[in-house]
C-alpha cells in the first residue's frame, strides 16, 4: 500500500546519501498521495531553488516532477538544465555526453508538446539537433536511439498536425505501437475522417503509455465520443508517472493534471455537474499558480467552476424547480 511504501521510503532514505525529504517526495508523488506530495514540495522548494552543487543537482527528479505537477514548466526546465550540466561533470565519454544532450532536447520538446506549446521552429530545431547527435553513434545504435526519443518527436509533430513527420519518424524508429498519437495527429491536421479511422484502429491497443492514452482521450472528445473520452481520461489516473530521484523530468505529469480539466469539460457537456465540479477543483488544486503561459487555461477552469457552482446554488435555493420539495 501507499502507506507501507512511505514507511519503506523513510527506512531507505535513512540508509541513503540522497536526502530523505526527496525520497519522501518521490514516493508521495508516485503513490499519488498528492496532499502529502504538495506539502513536501512546497516545503522543499526554497531549499532546492537556485544553483545546486553537482551531487545535489543530479538527484532533483522529484523536484522536477513536483514543479510539472504544479504547472511550473519554466522552473522545471531550469532545474533540468542544471541537472544535465551537473551530470556531464561525472564523465566525459562522447557518447555519454551525446545521450545527455539528446535527453535535454527531448525533455524540452516533450514538455512543450504536453501543454500544446510546440512551435514548428522548436520541432525543426530538435530534429536537426538529433540528426547531429546521431552522427556520434554507430549505425547499429541508430534505431535504438531514435526509439528512446520517439515520444517527444511524435507528440510534438502530432500537436502541430504534422502527420507526415509522425509517419517518417515511426519509420526511422521502426516503431508501430501506441497508435493513439496518429489519431490525434490527424485530428490536429483537421482530417476528422482519418482521425476517426485511426482512433477506431487504435482502440484494440491496451497500452498504458500516458501519451497514447491522453491522445486517445483527446481524440475521442474531439470526435464527440464523450463516454469513451471519459473512459480514457479516467484511465490516466491508473498509469505510472515517474518521480525517482535520479530520473529526468517526466512531462506526463502535465498530461495527468490537464486531463482533470479536460474530463471536467466533458462531464459538463454531458450535464453531469457534480463530476464536472469535482474535476475542475482537482485541476485547480494543482494549477493555482502555474506559469503565465498556462494561466489562461487555469482561468477558463475557474470561470467554468464558478458558473457550475452558481447554477448549483440556484438549484438548491428554496422555491427553485430543482430544489427538494418539502
Amino acid at each position: 500500500s501507499a502507506l507501507v511504501s512511505m514507511a519503506e521510503a523513510e527506512r531507505l532514505g535513512a540508509q541513503s546519501p540522497v536526502p530523505i525529504e526527496l525520497v519522501q517526495l518521490s514516493w508521495a508523488l508516485e503513490g499519488q498521495l498528492f496532499d502529502q506530495g504538495i506539502a513536501y514540495g512546497d516545503s522543499l522548494l526554497p531549499k532546492w531553488a537556485g544553483e545546486l552543487p553537482p551531487d545535489s543537482a543530479v538527484v532533483t527528479g522529484p523536484i522536477m516532477s513536483y514543479l510539472l505537477l504544479r504547472g511550473q514548466v519554466a522552473e522545471a526546465g531550469r532545474v533540468a538544465d542544471q541537472r544535465y550540466r551537473a551530470a556531464k561533470q561525472f564523465g566525459a565519454d562522447p557518447e555519454r555526453l551525446a545521450r545527455l544532450d539528446g535527453a535535454a532536447l527531448s525533455a524540452r520538446l516533450r514538455a512543450a508538446a504536453s501543454i500544446d506549446a510546440v512551435s514548428p521552429e522548436l520541432l525543426i530545431e530538435t530534429l536537426d539537433s538529433v540528426a547531429t547527435l546521431l552522427q556520434i553513434f554507430p549505425d547499429t545504435e541508430q534505431v535504438r536511439i531514435r526509439q528512446s526519443m520517439r515520444w517527444p518527436v511524435l507528440l510534438g509533430a502530432a500537436t502541430l498536425g504534422d502527420t507526415a513527420q509522425v509517419r517518417i519518424w515511426r519509420e526511422l524508429a521502426e516503431e508501430g505501437r501506441d497508435r493513439g498519437i496518429d489519431a490525434w495527429a490527424a485530428m490536429m491536421a483537421g482530417d476528422r475522417d482519418l482521425a476517426e479511422r485511426r482512433f477506431l484502429a487504435a482502440k484494440s491497443d491496451t497500452s498504458d503509455v500516458p501519451v497514447h492514452v491522453a491522445a486517445m482521450a483527446r481524440t475521442a472528445e474531439a470526435l464527440g465520443r464523450s463516454e469513451e473520452a471519459i473512459e480514457y481520461y479516467t484511465q490516466m489516473d491508473t498509469l505510472r508517472y515517474t518521480a525517482q530521484v535520479q530520473a529526468g523530468p517526466d512531462a506526463d505529469w502535465l498530461l495527468l493534471v490537464r486531463s482533470y480539466a479536460q474530463r471536467a469539460a466533458v462531464y459538463e457537456s454531458l450535464g453531469q455537474r457534480e463530476q464536472a465540479m469535482e474535476y475542475y477543483r482537482e485541476f485547480l488544486r494543482f494549477w493555482d499558480e502555474p506559469d503565465p503561459e498556462l494561466q489562461a487555461e487555469r482561468d477558463l477552469a475557474r470561470r467554468a467552476l464558478a458558473e457550475l457552482e452558481r447554477a448549483d446554488r440556484e438549484d438548491a435555493a428554496p422555491g427553485s424547480p430543482a430544489s427538494p420539495s418539502d
